[in-house]
């Protein structure tokens, strides 16, 4: 994630500042019965933090653009191209928080982009939720939408 961050031109005082609030991070649990002994969180944004919705995003766009820039020829067409003035529109990705959708014409396209951004994910310690990934046919043809619902 610091990488990400520096690579997306965030100064490095405020990535060094970011890095301590991460290094060794521990927590406990409150319940009726009190505080658990404190222990170390290894994984993850700090939930609760009000910076974690910032990073989340960060880290999620440079996945998507890694792996879109990989395969960049994979995507919906959305509008046929009629001239030269008036291309034709496509579209890759939907995202929202960690939910996201890739689309792509044939399905092979679209397994070609969920693999990829897998493999992208992986380079910053995210992984695919597999329980929550499916495919979808969008209409009548070889055109299918390949849902990725998290990120965790």
């Amino acid at each position: 994630m610091l990488h990400v961050l520096l690579n997306y031109g965030v100064p490095d005082e405020t990535v060094k500042a970011i890095a301590i609030m991460y290094d060794n991070p521990s927590c406990f649990v409150q319940s009726t019965d009190g505080l658990t002994k404190e222990f170390l969180t290894t994984a993850g944004i700090l939930q609760g933090d009000t910076l974690a919705p910032f990073l989340l995003v960060i880290v999620v766009d440079y996945i998507l653009r890694l792996s879109l820039n990989i395969v960049h020829d994979k995507r919906l067409t959305i509008k046929q191209k009629q001239s030269r003035r008036h291309q034709s529109q496509h579209l890759t990705d939907l995202h929202y928080a960690d939910d996201i959708a890739l689309t792509a014409d044939p399905l092979c396209d679209a397994r070609d982009l969920l693999t990829s951004l897998e493999k992208a994910a992986a380079k910053v310690g995210l992984f695919l939720n597999v329980k929550k990934t499916d495919s979808t046919r969008l209409s009548k043809g070889n055109t299918f939408h390949a849902a990725i619902r998290a990120i965790s």
